[in-house]
């Protein structure tokens, strides 16, 4: 092998395959005939749960193919449409479970802290729903920025209303994810401590 063939050689990536970890990324290359049918089921289900206000677990997909079928490929399209909807999306990755509910539950928490766009993360976006189902008349992003610049004292009061409004709307739900509700508030605080407070919750 000369010197000129070891230079190309060099500039060949053979690491063909998309990690996992990629999923949450914005690839300059789609292939958008790659699992066409099922990719417009997926867009039919999101556009769906996006108006349903069912409160029960939607029904999952199974899917199982070949190393290389376009798997992670087709969760990063999954992942775009879902966030282009202010849809949830959740990665839990099952490759090495040692705890099944740890492992989900950190999958749960990195998820809620990818980012959406430049300016926010998953969490905003779903604090900012749950604003707008609480009280449809105010601005979410005005109650976001007060949120945020709340200190620990004016955030327990904070809950407080937000758990009594919520309670008042849904009993038994409000009860069942005080903690949760209490969290993703604290999440989005400008102050660390009160966001690391969030974390814990979570």
């Amino acid at each position: 092998m000369n010197q000129l063939d070891a230079q190309i050689l060099g500039t060949v990536d053979f690491d063909w395959t998309m990690h996992l970890s990629s999923v949450w990324n914005d690839h300059p290359f789609d292939v958008a005939n790659l699992h066409a049918n099922l990719r417009g089921e997926i867009t039919q289900r999101l556009e769906s749960l996006q108006k349903s206000r069912d409160t029960n677990s939607p029904l999952g997909w199974f899917l199982v193919g070949s190393g290389g079928s376009g798997k992670t490929h087709l969760l990063s399209h999954v992942r775009r449409e879902a966030m282009s909807r202010r849809v949830g999306f959740v990665l839990v990755d099952m490759t090495d479970v040692r705890d099944f509910w740890e492992t989900v539950a950190a999958g749960y928490l990195n998820s809620l802290q990818q980012p959406v766009d430049d300016d926010r993360f998953q969490f905003q976006v779903l604090l900012e729903n749950f604003i707008a189902l609480l009280n449809p008349n105010s601005s979410a992003a005005r109650v976001m920025q007060q949120l945020a610049a709340a200190n620990s004292e004016q955030m327990a009061g904070i809950l407080q209303k937000v758990l009594k409004v919520l309670r008042q709307k849904q009993p038994s739900l409000a009860l069942k994810y005080q903690d949760v509700v209490r969290a993703v508030v604290a999440l989005n605080s400008d102050d660390f401590d009160i966001a690391s407070a969030g974390i814990t919750w979570l």
